[in-house]
This record gives C-alpha cells, structure tokens and sequence, in this order.
C-alpha cells in the first residue's frame, strides 16, 4: 500500500485542530466520530423547545373526544391499541430538539445517529407539541400535512415511532404507531422529534 506524504495531509489536518477549537468543536467531533464510524450525517439539527413538567399524563383523556386543549384527533388503530392506555407521571420539564434527515432513513438508523440517551420521548411532551398547534398554528411542529415522529414507549414499555401530521381537510391531527422495525422507512420530507435534556 503506497504511504502518503506527511505534507500531503498538513493542510487538512491544519484545519481539523482550527474547527475543533472553534464554537461548534462538539458538532464537528460528533460528525467525526460518526465519519471514523462509517456513518454518514442522516439527521440535520432544526431548532430546539421547551417542554413543561407534567404531574400526571393520561392518554385516554389528551387523546380523547373532550381533550382539554379541543384538538380533532383521527387515531390509527396501533396506537390506539397500545398507547391509549398509558399513563406517565411526574415527568421532567426539559428540552426538545428538532430534525429533519438528510436522506430516505430507516428507523433503526435514525435512532442510532440519536443515540440511546436522546432517542426517546414521552408522550406527554410530545402531546405538549401538539396543543401549541392545536389548530394548525405556526410553532415546532409540520402543519403542512407532513409527519412529525418521535420514538415513544407504548404502555408496556415497548418503542414505538409516533407520528402526527396535520390534516387540512378537517382541521384535525392524525396521530398513529408504527413499529421501530417498519422496512420501509421514512423520506426526507419528515421531521424527528427527539429529547435533548430533562431536568432533575
């Protein structure tokens, strides 16, 4: 294998140590350590929300017909079946971040470039998004008809990908469960709902 000249490479690696010691050194040393990994940048960073504590979350009743905040919601048959009855408490106020991917992403890849610490949401804040743009106003959220997802554990604990979008027809949120092992896989045209930090 033919060796390359140390000078060859003086440049780059110059520049390297000048973007690791810039304000972003964390962004560019996740994406090299994804790079050395073989894994290329699915997910591109949006913006970042606050989410409220929340005492106690039963879905039946966000999810329902006379759900406080008044949204329509259409419910697949999934979620309805494992997340209806779910309840979450004393749930931390925190942050949430917003992706949008780069390229057609199967869940599992999407999930892995999150990583474990930052994969999951609660429902409750997830539905927390969702009552800010109760009826289709501008906030963290598509409203455009195009999916929102995030990876939420059903009533048994299992993950599920979540998804919402708004329907323009009835003014309503669609809201449905696919599961984490779905082959088909999700298009660029999605946005990923994700949890960068909680309170303790």
């Amino acid at each position: 294998m033919a060796k390359v000249s140390v000078s060859e490479i003086q440049g780059p690696l110059a520049e390297l140590m000048s973007q690791l010691s810039g304000n972003k050194a964390d962004e560019v040393l996740d994406q090299l350590n994804l790079m050395l990994k073989g894994i290329t940048k699915l997910l591109k960073f949006v913006r970042s929300v606050s989410v409220p504590a929340v005492s106690k979350f039963v879905a039946a009743e966000a999810f329902g017909d006379d759900n406080p905040a008044g949204i329509k919601f259409h419910l697949g048959s999934n979620f309805k079946t494992n997340f209806l009855g779910k309840i979450e408490k004393n749930v931390p106020a925190g942050e949430l971040n917003i992706h949008h991917p780069t390229k057609n992403s199967l869940d599992a890849s999407i999930r892995a470039e999150l990583g474990a610490e930052h994969e999951e949401t609660t429902l409750a804040h997830f539905y927390e998004l969702l009552t800010k743009q109760a009826h289709g106003e501008s906030g963290a959220l598509f409203v455009n008809g195009y999916t929102n997802i995030s990876y939420i554990r059903d009533a048994k604990g299992n993950f599920w990908t979540v998804g919402a979008y708004r329907d323009g027809g009835d003014h309503a949120w669609g809201v449905g469960a696919s599961s984490v092992e779905d082959s088909c896989g999700w298009s660029t045209g999605i946005q990923v709902v994700s949890c960068k930090s909680v309170q303790v």
